[in-house]
């Protein structure tokens, strides 16, 4: 499942940025024709000013995949109003699932939204959780969730990047040299800059 994205920021999408995300969809497509392993995604999304799921956008991106499988990625935890979103999504034909945390920075934190909308949306997409999970919070999340998949005859999946910072190396450094991120000075930066995120 390849995160389509064009740029950081918003998820609010010029024609010009939705052209560009609609041919990386078709290059993955091309790729994943030509390759042995047919089993590949996109994940997608696209927002209103407004807070609302930018149907036309999101219409012409899932229309670009071509039959791969396509999950709409966390900018679901950015609506206003997460029925009216689902019920949206629901209603593009070509989506599988919504990537999301319950409208919280982690999806334990958002995991009475989800369970809330998994019960009252049965037969709509999957809603797979992401965002703070590890070795500790798996085991709630899946008591809370895994009784509605079987329920509902679906298969569960939750997403995790399973990684961690490493420590920078201590090499030599220009003090105060950053390389693009906007970080100047301190810990963060420490982190940020010249840190390594290892899975």
């Amino acid at each position: 499942m390849v995160l389509i994205r064009c740029r950081t920021g918003d998820f609010v999408y010029t024609p010009e940025e939705l052209e560009v995300m609609r041919s990386d969809i078709e290059a993955i497509g091309e790729l994943a024709a030509s390759g042995p392993g047919k089993d590949v995604g996109v994940v997608i999304g696209a927002l209103t000013a407004e807070g609302k799921i930018d149907e036309p956008a999101v219409r012409s991106l899932v229309q670009a995949a071509r039959g791969m499988q396509v999950t709409f990625h966390r900018a679901f935890d950015m609506v206003r109003d997460a029925e009216e979103a689902l019920t949206t999504l629901a209603s593009i034909p070509g989506i599988q699932r919504i990537l999301t945390s319950g409208l919280a920075a982690t999806c334990i934190a958002g995991l009475s939204l989800i369970t809330q909308l998994s019960i009252a949306h049965p037969n709509s997409l999957t809603l797979m959780p992401g965002s703070g999970v590890n070795a500790h919070t798996i085991t709630p999340l899946l008591q809370s969730l895994y009784p509605i998949w079987h329920d509902q005859d679906k298969r569960g999946e939750v997403h995790l990047s399973a990684g961690r910072w490493a420590e920078p190396r201590k090499t030599f450094r220009r003090e105060r040299m950053g390389f693009g991120l906007g970080v100047m000075g301190g810990e963060e930066m420490e982190r940020r800059e010249w840190g390594r995120w290892e899975v």
